[in-house]
């Protein structure tokens, strides 16, 4: 299938049609898969061959979800959490049908097309926004930029409705695609396109001024520059450029001030009394973690069951504060797996993050690691993979570097 060029052009819209999927309405998401998967099986019937080896691997995290029905009380709730996880089973499924050489033709010759579309996509879809709410609905510059993490979530056409944490993480990966995109671009008008669009990234991370993807992109740099330190000869003038760079981001978003004229950071500031207090984001999250705790100790080896485990969780949490509550999930990706599917469930979930770490290691796949740090810090703070705007992305990206790298020969741990 080397020389397949129509099944190659072919698979590059159909891999930039998933990369852009944000532009599609949510009633509408299934079209760029569905493509995907009818090519995937068009592959399969003229190769009659399928990685089930990578498919296993790589649905781990679904496999885990439907082993936790089978003694889960909330069916119902359980099977709606699957379709929405679905992508987590479907992506792997569609990979393992296609050739790796298809793959591999795709990352040497369309890799920046797949990434450029994905970038653009978030930069149509926030700017789009921006002016929709200054010209449809009359608000100011000012007033936007201040609420902007709010309207995106309430105000918008509800088919294109984004939880703006979310929105915050697609923007995290535009960015590190970006930094990507510009060192490989040879014309110097997408240069100049890739920098305009890293400077809208950056200011639109600091208008949402989400704590988790801020910090999660930080550390990724602050990987970056160390990588990048061991490979150039002058160390302190490129040291002082990325510090310079650093401080400029950081006091940005920082000092910008957010919704009701309150940056995110502040509470940071007392972090004692922000901690105990379960009206802010930051002590919510710890009395969600604190509930969640408790409701495992109480299912150490199995767990609740996937579809008990937001309802139970609500419940703790109620008995913690003493008050009526909210169905809440943990806010935390890895906790969910812990109450969900007990030890035994965390702890696969858990070597399945590692050995993906490992794999993006060993093959030397720098983009790939980045991105995979990038998701699971953000994991820390968040269920991306029980959210459409989450998992769509998590189990599109990683699954198409995951396919091309798992069965690497190389033997040794190192990037480049």
């Amino acid at each position: 299938m080397k020389e397949d060029k129509p099944s190659h052009l072919i698979l590059t819209i159909i891999l930039c049609l998933n990369a852009g999927i944000i532009l599609f309405p949510s009633n509408f998401k299934f079209i760029p898969i569905v493509f995907l998967v009818f090519f995937s099986f068009y592959c399969f019937k003229k190769t009659k061959k399928m990685n089930v080896f990578y498919f296993v691997f790589a649905s781990t995290p679904y496999f885990l979800l439907i082993v936790g029905m089978f003694y889960t009380k909330n069916i119902t709730y359980g099977i709606k959490f699957l379709e929405t996880e679905f992508s987590l089973l479907l992506y792997p499924l569609c990979f393992a049908l296609l050739p790796k050489e298809l793959l591999k033709w795709q990352v040497n010759n369309r890799l920046n097309y797949i990434l450029g579309v994905f970038c653009f996509s978030i930069f149509i879809f926030s700017s789009c926004a921006f002016l929709y709410f200054i010209i449809f609905e009359n608000r100011s510059l000012d007033y936007v930029i201040q609420h902007y993490n709010i309207l995106i979530d309430k105000s918008i056409y509800p088919k294109y409705q984004i939880h703006s944490i979310y929105l915050a993480l697609n923007v995290g990966i535009s960015l590190i695609f970006s930094f990507f995109l510009i060192k490989k671009q040879k014309k110097y008008i997408l240069k100049l396109l890739t920098l305009i669009n890293i400077l809208f990234a950056i200011l639109l991370l600091a208008f949402l001024n989400k704590r988790m993807a801020i910090i999660a992109l930080f550390i990724v740099f602050l990987i970056h520059v160390v990588l990048e330190l061991k490979k150039i000869r002058i160390k302190k003038l490129t040291l002082v450029y990325y510090v310079a760079l650093s401080a400029v981001v950081i006091i940005g978003v920082i000092f910008m001030p957010r919704y009701k004229n309150q940056n995110s950071f502040h509470e940071f500031n007392n972090i004692v009394t922000t901690i105990n207090d379960p009206e802010t984001s930051i002590g919510k999250r710890v009395f969600l973690y604190k509930s969640a705790f408790k409701l495992f100790l109480k299912n150490p080896l199995l767990g609740v069951g996937t579809g008990d485990a937001n309802e139970k969780l609500s419940n703790e949490l109620a008995i913690l504060l003493q008050t009526k509550s909210e169905n809440y999930n943990t806010h935390n990706q890895y906790l969910s797996y812990l109450i969900s599917l007990g030890l035994f469930g965390f702890i696969i979930f858990i070597c399945y993050i590692f050995y993906v770490l490992k794999i993006s290691l060993i093959s030397n796949e720098v983009l790939m690691f980045y991105l995979f740090v990038f998701l699971c810090l953000n994991m820390m703070s968040e269920n991306i993979l029980e959210r459409e705007s989450g998992v769509l992305i998590y189990a599109f990206f990683l699954n198409f570097f995951l396919k091309l790298n798992l069965n690497s020969d190389n033997k040794s741990i190192k990037l480049k």
